[in-house]
């Protein structure tokens, strides 16, 4: 019997301009609160084709973990959303009609509804390879932009014998990928890549801020501790020097209390045991968090505050995102930074010139020779003038 580890099959995503990123302007709004996903989590799924129902012999392997961590980050979300009565009724009933509900029963005899989306379907649209696998922002970027479809629509049947055979796109489906993109709105930021010069303790605490808007999708090396036979829940699995990613998971929670030492990790995986325990020092290669909000709710009132002191671009402090909150406010902002994190970059640059211009906080030939990149006291009596009034 057969028990191979998982494929390489996570690709590393290099920052580029088109990604959000921690630290910078994002229009990244997290905030559930959350620290453990555990009871959230869908019912696991294994992403390779088995020779024969619970065997752990392969007939192929899909390649496909990027996928499969998307898809179980969007199912554990909506259960979250579900369970605190974040997504109305009618929500819930036009995603039934379309398919992407299954309605489960659970010890305690309550009803609870399954999101299952087809893996299948994206896996194929978004040009998993057989060697390479996939990366997180391709896949998020499709079920954001294009919205998945039902699992049943386009099931990974027990039939398919071929990696070639479950690389087929399923049907298009216009109306069901329209009703789950009007209810669902999608966000995600990279947390750290490879490149970044962290330490463990600040991947690590990163990785737990991340956990406040859903589980963490994670890229790790896969150490020989992966195999089902060598671990087991709960036992931590020890790294073993690859610093390198490989296999996506989704990173769950930090468990507390018992015999594991502190910053042991918990994740999700789509190989048995699904749930694993990870070492403290277990290498963390790159990061996403993602968020799913239910579109529709009511707007809470908009919140600024203005900057105390002048600020200029490229700096990094609590003034350069209270510009941006009144410039957003104003209007002339779309994206805020990470509050904890905030940056003076292209975007605030952009929206403060458009503000002096249009507001004529000083006269053309300052204003272009400032190109928006100081905010001074010319600037702030303005916002005051325009602010101080609001309710």
């Amino acid at each position: 019997m057969e028990d191979k580890l998982p494929n390489p099959s996570c690709q590393e995503p290099k920052p580029d301009g088109k990604i959000w990123r921690y630290g910078f302007e994002t229009g990244y709004d997290a905030g559930l609160g959350l620290t453990s996903w555990v009871r959230y989590l869908p019912t696991p799924e294994v992403q390779y084709q088995r020779r024969k129902k619970a065997s752990l012999d392969r007939v192929f392997d899909t390649s496909s973990c990027v996928t499969f961590s998307v898809l179980n980050w969007v199912e554990a979300i909506f259960l979250f959303l579900y369970d605190g009565r974040l997504i109305s009724e009618e929500q819930v009933a036009l995603l039934e009609r379309h398919g992407y509900i299954e309605w489960e029963t659970g010890e305690d005899g309550a009803k609870r509804p399954r999101m299952n989306l087809s893996d299948r379907d994206i896996a194929a649209r978004t040009g998993t390879s057989k060697e390479t696998g996939n990366s997180f922002p391709k896949v998020l970027e499709f079920v954001r932009t294009v919205g998945p479809i039902p699992e049943a629509a386009h099931p990974f049947d027990p039939s398919l014998k071929t990696w070639e055979a479950y690389m087929v796109p399923g049907p298009e489906l216009p109306e069901a990928r329209a009703a789950w993109l009007s209810v669902f709105e999608v966000q995600y930021e990279m947390l750290f890549y490879a490149g970044d010069q962290l330490t463990m303790a600040q991947k690590v605490e990163r990785v737990r801020e991340g956990l406040a808007s859903g589980p963490v999708l994670t890229s790790t090396p896969v150490c020989p501790g992966w195999s089902r036979y060598a671990a087991k829940e709960g036992v931590a699995i020890a790294d073993c020097g690859l610093q390198k990613g490989g296999h996506a998971t989704l990173c769950v929670d930090f468990p507390e209390g018992g015999k594991t030492p502190r910053n042991t990790r918990r994740h999700f995986d789509h190989y048995e045991p699904f749930v694993k325990t990870l070492a403290p020092d277990y290498w963390l290669n790159h990061e996403f968090r993602a968020s799913m909000k239910v579109k529709g709710k009511p707007a809470s009132k908009p919140l600024y505050a203005i900057p105390r002191n002048p600020v200029q671009f490229g700096e990094r402090n609590a003034d350069v995102y209270r510009l941006q909150t009144c410039l957003k406010f104003l209007g002339f902002q779309k994206v805020l930074s990470n509050p904890s994190a905030p940056y003076f970059g292209e975007r605030t640059r952009e929206a403060l010139l458009a503000f002096q211009v249009a507001h004529r906080v000083d006269t053309p030939s300052v204003l272009a020779e400032l190109r928006g990149e100081f905010c001074g006291q010319q600037t702030l009596s303005k916002l005051h003038e325009l602010l101080d009034s609001k309710p």
